[in-house]
């Protein structure tokens, strides 16, 4: 789920995501959860034939992947990236891949000790340069308790600062900011009210976090090389199969039809005239 609006007012920033990309994504939602919009009739069934399409398409992406890390760096750099690649992607290679096809892109974030992988419905674009690489973000996480319903929302940014050297003179230096939030509510489709970080899971978050010298963000936004036909301007990507779902829904009707037609159907033999005697 998006909390689009409440997250922009709580941190006061504009977020990226049109009505038609929003759209695109809770269909995307739908048939992942096997409930695409024209199921509708108890009696009718679907295919899923879009997850064949992603799965086979991440089958051929990852058949013969692999990655090593080299460098000219001393020490334990290189083997230490070589570990986290191995356990955070080459590891689950073919779901991750499978994700990136089937939501049009995944959202690849540094959590602290490694990778986490999310789709759309888990982050909002903040930023994004002319090449359309994201620059900022919101990244949520959930969680619930009994009754109590639980969000996490973090925006990654860059700002510009002031910082003066040693001579006193002053210098304008890039800072990576990152901002986070915790919400409580009684209603799992509403992000409530904001509360202290310390009454949740989260407590050894700090609410505010600060870092110099980073060229790039803690993440990064990997896109489904399709030309997004929803929303050209949109830094986000479209699903393999999005110029499908037309198909999809003709697909399901003839597999259901067939399957009613078939179950009531009775053997029938035809005879010519010439065969039957008295």
């Amino acid at each position: 789920m998006l909390f689009k609006t409440d997250a922009e007012k709580a941190f006061s920033v504009e977020t990226y995501l049109s009505t038609e990309m929003d759209s695109a994504i809770k269909l995307w939602q739908q048939l992942e959860r096997g409930k695409p919009p024209w199921l509708k009739e108890s009696s009718r069934r679907t295919v899923a034939f879009w997850n064949t399409i992603a799965e086979e398409l991440a089958k051929l992406i990852t058949q013969n992947i692999d990655v090593k890390v080299q460098g000219m760096r001393s020490g334990e750099m290189p083997d230490k990236m070589q570990k986290i690649i191995d356990k955070y992607f080459l590891q689950n290679a073919k779901d991750n891949i499978h994700s990136l096809c089937f939501w049009g892109g995944i959202m690849v974030k540094w959590d602290g000790t490694g990778t986490e992988y999310l789709t759309p419905d888990m982050f909002l674009v903040t930023e994004f340069d002319s090449s359309k690489d994201v620059q900022g973000a919101i990244f949520f996480s959930y969680y619930s308790k009994g009754k109590k319903f639980y969000t996490k929302a973090e925006w990654h940014r860059f700002e510009e600062s002031t910082k003066q050297n040693e001579a006193g003179e002053s210098k304008t230096i890039r800072i990576y900011h990152v901002s986070t939030k915790a919400f409580l509510s009684d209603n799992r489709d509403d992000i409530g009210r904001e509360i202290p970080l310390s009454q949740t899971k989260w407590a050894d978050i700090a609410p505010e976090f600060w870092a110099e010298n980073l060229e790039k963000p803690l993440f990064r936004y990997i896109r489904c090389p399709i030309y997004n036909f929803i929303d050209s301007d949109s830094p986000l990507g479209v699903s393999c199969f999005a110029n499908c779902i037309e198909e999809f829904r003709l697909l399901d009707i003839a597999m259901s039809t067939m399957g009613k037609e078939t179950k009531n159907s009775s053997p029938v033999m035809m005879v010519s005239q010439s065969m039957i005697h008295d």
